[in-house]
């Protein structure tokens, strides 16, 4: 029986605990054969997040940044499409679902 590798769009925010538990989950499904894409909310990386990110993704091939998806304050394409922090995660998001077409979209 071939067997068959799962995809998983995770999304997470860059804030403390949640970071935290959402790094130590993508590090741990890609030797069991999940890809991991991770895709962040929220503020932009701290660098000690952005050397642990990168330690991670030297190790585990199969896990993936994404850019993020809701940056700090409103940017002149949210101010100029009246788009909210919200709508404009959801979006994003749905290009990624569209691009990877992941199997599991968690968040």
């Amino acid at each position: 029986m071939p067997s068959t590798k799962l995809s998983v769009l995770m999304t997470t925010d860059t804030i403390g605990g949640v970071w935290t538990y959402s790094l130590e989950l993508a590090r741990a499904l890609p030797p069991a054969g999940i890809t991991i894409n991770l895709a962040t909310m929220g503020a932009p990386l701290r660098p000690e997040q952005r050397r642990a990110m990168l330690e991670a993704l030297n190790r585990h091939y199969g896990l993936f940044l994404r850019q993020q998806v809701v940056p700090n304050g409103r940017s002149a394409r949210q101010r100029a499409l009246r788009f909210s922090p919200a709508r404009m995660a959801n979006e994003t998001l749905s290009v990624y679902q569209q691009m990877l077409r992941p199997e599991m979209a968690a968040g």
